[in-house]
């Protein structure tokens, strides 16, 4: 039996990490939020626990050892795919990394950090869990 009930956080930035975790516990009590540091690191998350797949991704953009956009093109081709919504959640304003994050499937939104009250409740919805 599949479990959705939890979070990826994908980022590199401990102090992100922290706010977007108590944003989403303030709103979302029984949710699971993991947190990795990069790319890499979440491959190895989701190989290692596929029946926890996460309901929802947050994924940063600059990251090292394996960056935003690498992870999505490896979870693009993967038996993952179409398991989660990603949102790109990054400091970058730029219309060109929106626009790309925009071509892959499974990206629901592009999201500027600090998360909000506001996005998690127009984002995340846990009253329908598959």
């Amino acid at each position: 039996m599949m479990d959705y009930n939890n979070i990826l956080i994908i980022d590199d930035d401990d102090t992100s990490n922290y706010v977007a975790s108590q944003a989403i516990k303030a709103h979302l009590k029984d949710i699971k939020i993991t947190s990795v540091a990069n790319g890499m690191e979440a491959i190895d998350y989701l190989k290692k626990n596929t029946n926890k797949m996460p309901k929802y991704v947050l994924l940063d953009i600059n990251m090292p050892l394996m960056n935003g956009f690498e992870f999505l093109s490896w979870y693009d081709s993967s038996i993952f795919k179409g398991t989660t919504k990603i949102m790109m959640f990054t400091t970058s304003i730029r219309k060109k990394e929106r626009d790309r994050a925009g071509k892959f499937s499974d990206v629901i939104a592009y999201i500027e950090k600090p998360l909000s009250r506001h996005i998690i409740s127009e984002y995340m919805n846990f009253e329908n869990l598959d």
